[in-house]
């Protein structure tokens, strides 16, 4: 069966420290080799614009920052926690099974699930299944210990080049939200790469979003599971790429 423990508030932070250690002792992030990029009127352009801030999203931050990318921003729709709760494998009680589940640790021991529930809990995790929420839990405290820029409420309106500023212009909608990241996001994001990882409607669909499938040629964007994904050559062109939701397999 599934059950939910008691959080150690306390071992979880000690646990936080230690990750703080690792990834200093790693020298992570602190060489980051992308130029920086901006636009005219000194607008800020992001390396890295990631649309969805779920599992997928997550993951493609993570693995980002361990690549010292900075300047990466994720927006969704949702409130915070609801992009990871809404997703198609969290609408389950329990994800897939603990022995082939690591989570976004990208070789970090101390980021794994298993490191994380030892510590939030005071016990190796003996269960077969593990819990949505407890997943849930493990997504936010990554992205909160790694500091990841996602800005929730922010929902994306439309996607097109501007030749002048060599980058994608991205529109972005708040509907009445009155979180502070919402209302420090402009209503316009400059980004040289785009990433859609909104995620999948159905756990057997892995959909592109209509707004590139209807108005960009096939030719013209890649998504993740494409089989024909490494031919594509988009050495100084523009780039947007649509990605599979990284569910609890997509994760490992």
């Amino acid at each position: 069966g599934v059950k939910r423990q008691n959080l150690d508030t306390n071992n979880l932070i000690q646990h936080t420290n230690n990750v703080f250690r690792d990834l200093g002792q790693l020298h992570l992030p602190n060489r980051h080799w992308v130029p920086p990029g901006s636009a005219d009127g000194g607008r800020k352009i992001f390396n890295v614009l990631i649309v969805g801030g779920g599992p997928a999203g997550l993951a493609i931050g993570i693995g980002l920052l361990l690549d010292q990318v900075d300047n990466v921003v994720l927006i969704d729709a949702q409130p915070r926690a609801h992009e990871i709760d809404s997703s198609a494998g969290a609408r389950l009680p329990a994800v897939l099974s603990r022995d082939a589940l690591t989570g976004p640790d990208y070789g970090v021991p101390s980021l794994t699930f298993d490191a994380y529930y030892e510590a939030a809990f005071g016990e190796a995790c003996q269960q077969p299944l593990v819990p949505s929420s407890v997943w849930r839990d493990y997504l936010l405290w990554l992205r909160d210990t790694l500091n990841l820029d996602v800005r929730n409420e922010c929902a994306v309106q439309s996607v097109r080049w501007s030749s002048a500023s060599n980058c994608f212009q991205v529109s972005v909608r708040r509907p009445g939200s009155d979180t502070a990241d919402a209302q420090q996001t402009p209503s316009e994001l400059l980004a040289r790469p785009v990433v859609f990882a909104s995620g999948r409607s159905t756990a057997a669909e892995w959909p592109v979003p209509p707004m590139i499938s209807d108005r960009v040629p096939k030719s013209k964007y890649s998504h993740a599971l494409a089989p024909d994904l490494h031919h594509h050559s988009p050495a100084g062109k523009p780039t947007a790429v649509a990605a599979t939701s990284a569910g609890a397999a997509a994760l490992t």
